[in-house]
């Protein structure tokens, strides 16, 4: 429980949806980017760039982010 009264889970994302709203209110887009699209072995990065490059290009693609 946090000082606020709610579990850390439900405060964490209450928060990030705060800080979506804001940002969409500001003009930005946003790009969530799930976990499960980083390598990891274990609890670390794995740092593969080649990877990351390829999962980050096709989300940036679905979302319809052209970064060229």
């Amino acid at each position: 429980m946090t000082v606020s009264g709610v579990h850390r889970g439900e405060q964490r994302r209450r928060y990030d949806e705060r800080k979506v709203r804001c940002a969409r209110e500001q003009g930005y887009k946003v790009l969530r980017i799930p976990t499960s699209g980083v390598s990891y072995r274990g609890r670390y990065l794995t740092h593969d760039h080649r990877a990351d490059r390829r999962v980050l290009r096709e989300l940036l693609d679905e979302a319809g982010i052209d970064v060229d």
